[in-house]
């Protein structure tokens, strides 16, 4: 597996939750799959096993939300950090940003979380994924599962996170 480069995390939230997350705020989070952009110069199978734990001390944004989301597989990009924004900026034209600046405090995108609700649903109906590492108990894959990968241009996004009050 490699051990640097960029990646996409796909996470599923099954409920409504509320999230404080960090000093962006507090936002309200829809059920859903979400995509989060990031990247590791070294031990990146060890950052997304980080990513896929709910019991850890809260240091990225991303932390916040995957205490309460289940991580069901992440894409690698290999290659320099730079694809990182790259990715980000294609996710933006397809699914609807989270939370502007989520995941961006060290660079100049408007943010690096994308939802796409509809999905949820697909990844219950026997999605295969092909692992291609395993650390500890974890397998991670190179694809999202076969079931939800048929219709991107078919997904309907709708508003998915409010300000908590």
């Amino acid at each position: 597996m490699f051990e640097n480069g960029t990646y996409i995390a796909v996470f599923v939230l099954s409920r409504r939750h509320r999230v404080q997350v960090g000093r962006l705020g507090c936002f309200w989070f829809e059920p859903g799959l979400y995509f989060y952009v990031g990247s590791a110069q070294r031990n990146l199978s060890a950052r997304l096993e980080r990513h896929a734990r709910r019991n850890k001390p809260l240091r990225w944004h991303i932390d916040y939300v995957s205490t309460k989301a289940t991580m069901v597989g992440a894409m690698i990009v290999p290659g320099p950090r730079e694809r990182e924004c790259d990715l980000a900026r294609e996710l933006a034209h397809i699914y609807e940003l989270v939370v502007p600046g989520f995941g961006a405090s060290d660079c100049r995108c408007g943010g690096h979380l994308f939802h796409a609700r509809e999905w949820s649903s697909k990844l219950g109906r026997g999605g295969q994924r092909k692992p291609i590492g395993n650390r500890g108990n974890r397998q991670w894959t190179d694809a999202i599962p076969t079931a939800a990968t048929g219709d991107i241009g078919l997904v309907v996004l709708r508003p998915h996170v409010s300000l908590c009050s």
